[in-house]
């Protein structure tokens, strides 16, 4: 390869990238100028989409009626026992001070069993 030949090939390579950068730029700048009718497109199809969906609850045409009861078990258990407790000082020392204390150990279990609903919800036509 001469050095004219080179040259062309490193002019003809120079000039595909500026053309790329070119195109990439225009195109960046076709999307920026765009932003607003493609936010505004997008917000449309969800509107659109939410509206076939319809009104879900309207609180001046809907009537309803439910009652809930919830049934469960509930049992305590509590042991007591008593304890001698430090009070002050160090323990095994004669300036320890001890007191004989009553502890109260409670243990609550709750055991639910099952809900039962029962009611009706009545919505009106437009």
């Amino acid at each position: 390869m001469t050095a004219k030949e080179y040259l062309k090939a490193v002019e003809r390579k120079g000039q595909s990238i500026m053309e790329l950068s070119i195109l990439f730029v225009v195109i960046v700048f076709a999307l920026i100028s765009m932003q607003t009718y493609i936010k505004r497109a997008i917000q449309g199809a969800w509107k659109s989409g939410v509206d076939e969906i319809g009104d879900q609850y309207d609180p001046n045409t809907t009537t309803s009626d439910y009652t809930s009861r919830r049934y469960f078990n509930a049992s305590t258990t509590s042991t007591t026992q008593p304890e001698n407790r430090l009070l002050a000082g160090r323990p095994g020392t004669s300036s320890a001070r001890y007191a004989n204390v009553i502890l109260t150990i409670s243990n609550t279990q709750v055991h639910y069993d099952n809900t039962i609903t029962n009611g009706y919800e009545q919505v009106a036509a437009f």
